[in-house]
């Protein structure tokens, strides 16, 4: 599974899925924003063959400082959020305002309080 999703990432003109984007946001904040669930997958894969580096996915931050869960509870991806929290991501981790992923999770709009993140 893991070669048909690294190839479907290539497929879409990806390429390196490590390299940050002409924008600075790494690739993974375009697979979470656009809801591309396969994509995002392979991005945070723990085979080497499928994504160089995963830790460079679950770590990265945008210029506003949003690591992954973030970008999925405001775009309301459940399953992203659900991919992430499985892979091990933190879900915990604040943005410069100080704000986690649970903030915008509280929103009812996002459906995103009933994904199980774990123990605290």
């Amino acid at each position: 599974r893991d070669d048909g999703v690294r190839d479907a990432v290539r497929s879409r003109g990806l390429g390196d899925v490590n390299k940050g984007r002409a924008d600075g946001d790494p690739p993974i904040f375009k697979q979470i924003r656009t809801g591309r669930v396969h994509e995002a997958a392979a991005l945070l894969s723990s085979r080497r063959d499928a994504c160089e580096s995963n830790c460079e996915s679950k770590n990265a931050r945008d210029k506003f400082g949003n690591a992954p869960p973030i970008v999925a509870a405001q775009n309301n991806r459940k399953r992203i959020m659900e991919l992430l929290v499985k892979s091990g991501v933190d879900w915990n981790a604040g943005n410069v305002e100080g704000n986690t992923c649970l903030l915008y999770a509280e929103d009812d709009s996002h459906g995103l309080h009933h994904v199980h993140l774990g123990a605290v």
